[in-house]
This record gives structure tokens, C-alpha cells and sequence, in this order.
């Protein structure tokens, strides 16, 4: 007799924020995933039942758990619901505007079930024409909190629900999550065939051109002064002080970068950057920025 192979239930969560227009596109995504074991969670920030769906799709794999307390909550919070009533033994999040493709999970877990997480590389796509515009480059078959820093990317991991550290309110929460799983881990495996499609669409949290660079920039030294004054604040008390230094490294790349795009004249922050993020790196890598012994200013030639 052959043995009975385990294979375990993974949660797919979408949260979902005015998503009525292509929600479904995400969802037929993950429905039609070659690793069948699995549940889809739409949980809804916006005050909609989003109950058509049941009709769309007729699959008992699909759940659509209640709005929250309130409209407009937040992403983390939405996130945090859609845990909280999870069965699988492990978790991926989807945005409610980006697909994956059908082994995604299954290549994934095929790591996941062995390391405790997987992660892939992730794909920048223009909503309306669907070519890529950018891929951020891993250069090593795993990444450690500092490489994760590097990609100017958030990464969508899929993991055990053990290492699940759940979601902060506000900024870059997703950055967050990402580097805390990684920390816990060491450092997480990527897989290279597991590619996440991003899809940028205009006026999207991803593209929202240079006018909102200097709130985008407040909000990382808010991130840096909680990570390194305030860790219990985003949950990351449990962290060593030389894992923090790295987070705080992160963002402050990330508020660099963010200065050099509001200066570059481009629109789109994902055009500008690829291909540039190791040049980037370099650069910043060259500053006294990059140890924390200089009040991040607006050092010149931060440009790719």
C-alpha cells in the first residue's frame, strides 16, 4: 500500500477595497491553481457583502466573510480578519488586482512544506496593456532581511501559519509583514518559478506618481524612529537589535529612493526604478545614510 501523502490546506487572502471591478480576475486566478487544497477569503474593507461573487464563481472553495466594524479600516486590519478566520495550515495574501499563475502554489509549497515559507520573485505589470515593467532581481537563491531591502518590493510570502506575526495598522504594513517573516526565519527561499503579477493600475497605492513623495517620505522616518526607538509598536520587540538596524536600513533606502524618483520627472515610481535598484544599492550603500549616523537629508546622485 502506498502512503497517504499529507497535503495541507493553504488559505488564499484577498482583501478587498472597491474591488468589484476585478476582484474576479484574482479569484478565477486562484481558483484555477493546480494545488487544489485550498480556501479563498475575501474579506471586504469597504462596507460591500461583495455576495455576487457566490453567484460568479458556485465554488465551495470561495468564502466571504462580513465587512468590518467600520468602511475603510485599513489594510492591515483587513488582512488581520482574514486570518483570524483561516483554516489553512498555511497563508498567502493576493491583492484584489493581481493574478498568479497555476503552479504558483504548488511550487511554492513544495519549499514551504519543508522551510516553513517560500517566497517568488514579483512581477510589476501596467494594468492596461500587461507588459511587465519591472521584475526586482534576487541574485541568490534565498533572501535575508538586508537582500529583501534591497528590491524595493514587497514580496507576498506563502507560510506557516506558526510564523504568521499578523499585520500593523498603517504605512507600508506589507514591508513590515514581509521583512518580520523573513527575520524569524533568517532568511526565506525564493522560487524562482512562483511569479507574483503585480498590476499597477493608475492612481493605485503602486503608482501614484511624484506629488505624494514628501508624505511618502515623512511616513518612512515615522517607520525608522518606531522600528529603532518604538519596536513594540509594530510587534518587532521580539527582533535582535542587528535585525532592526537592518529594518531601519530598509527604510531608509526607501525614503532615499524616494526622494531621487520626485526629482527624476517620471510618473511611474516601478519605471523609474527597474532595473536601477542595484545601482541604487551601491549608492546608498556609500553613505553614512545607510549606517544611521547622518539625519537622512538629500544627498546628490541618487539617480539611475
Amino acid at each position: 500500500m502506498k502512503p497517504r501523502v499529507h497535503y495541507p490546506m493553504v488559505s488564499i487572502l484577498i482583501p478587498c477595497y472597491a474591488s468589484q471591478d476585478y476582484v474576479g480576475e484574482a479569484i478565477q486566478a486562484a481558483l484555477s491553481q493546480s494545488y487544489g487544497h485550498i480556501e479563498i477569503i475575501i474579506a471586504p474593507d469597504d462596507g460591500e457583502t461583495y455576495a455576487y461573487l457566490r453567484d460568479m464563481f458556485k465554488s465551495p472553495q470561495l468564502r466571504i466573510i462580513p465587512p468590518g466594524p467600520k468602511r475603510g479600516t485599513g489594510a492591515g486590519a483587513t488582512r488581520n480578519r482574514a486570518i483570524d478566520v483561516s483554516t489553512g495550515e498555511y497563508l498567502t495574501m493576493l491583492d484584489s488586482d493581481d493574478v498568479i499563475p497555476e503552479n504558483y502554489i504548488a511550487d511554492l509549497m513544495r519549499v514551504a512544506m519543508i522551510e516553513g515559507a517560500a517566497v517568488g520573485p514579483i512581477s510589476y505589470q501596467d494594468w492596461e496593456s500587461g507588459n511587465v515593467i519591472r521584475v526586482p532581481p534576487v541574485f541568490s537563491p534565498v533572501l535575508s532581511l538586508s537582500g529583501f531591502g534591497q528590491l524595493l518590493a514587497s514580496m507576498h510570502p506563502l507560510i506557516h501559519r506558526s510564523l504568521e506575526p499578523g499585520y500593523v495598522d498603517g504605512f507600508a504594513e506589507d514591508v513590515i509583514h514581509d521583512g518580520h517573516v523573513i527575520a524569524k526565519l533568517g532568511m526565506i527561499q525564493v522560487v524562482k518559478s512562483a511569479i507574483y503579477e503585480a498590476r499597477i493600475r493608475a492612481g493605485s497605492t503602486c503608482n501614484h506618481g511624484a506629488d505624494r513623495e514628501r508624505e511618502i517620505q515623512a511616513m518612512y522616518h515615522q517607520r525608522i524612529e518606531a522600528i529603532l526607538r518604538h519596536p513594540t509598536s509594530l510587534g518587532l520587540q521580539c527582533l535582535s537589535r542587528a535585525d532592526r538596524d537592518d529594518f531601519a536600513r530598509l527604510f531608509r533606502f526607501r525614503a532615499m529612493a524616494s526622494r531621487a524618483f520626485a526629482r527624476s520627472g517620471y510618473a511611474s515610481y516601478d519605471q523609474w526604478v527597474a532595473g536601477c535598484e542595484a545601482a541604487l544599492w551601491d549608492q546608498f550603500m556609500r553613505t553614512d545614510i545607510a549606517r544611521g549616523t547622518l539625519v537622512i537629508g538629500d544627498p546628490p546622485g541618487i539617480h539611475p
